[in-house]
């Protein structure tokens, strides 16, 4: 696995919370292909994304055209303090985060196959 993404789902929401590429798979732009696919799904099921990690707000913020849907204003550049609310909201609710990960070759069919299982590699 080159890297993965930590998210937390909830009813009609996914929130990131922490996105890692390993160091000898940096600047490959497998980090691009991750946090494209990961809101691209996330499009798909018809979910709002909420942005903790900073790379996938920083992918969404340069990517405005393409991913601006899929959040409200306040949680990109905006409103932190609310950023911070919805944040402590989700761990009273003891919400466990999952895993969407990057690298092996065969992952996208098995994720394609199961895509009720919150713990799958692409």
């Amino acid at each position: 696995m080159a890297g993965y993404t930590q998210y937390s789902l909830g009813r009609g929401w996914i929130a990131f919370v922490h996105t890692e590429m390993y160091e000898s798979y940096e600047g490959m732009g497998l980090g691009t292909r991750l946090a494209r696919a990961a809101l691209d799904d996330a499009r798909a099921r018809g979910l709002v994304v909420v942005p903790y990690c900073p790379f996938i707000t920083h992918f969404i913020e340069r990517h405005l055209d393409e991913y601006r849907d899929l959040v409200e204003p306040e949680m990109l550049t905006g409103d932190r303090q609310l950023a911070r609310s919805v944040e402590r909201v989700l761990l009273r609710q003891r919400v466990q985060p999952h895993r969407l990960g990057v690298g092996s070759a065969d992952a996208r069919q098995r994720l394609e196959k199961d895509s009720s299982d919150r713990s799958n590699v692409l």
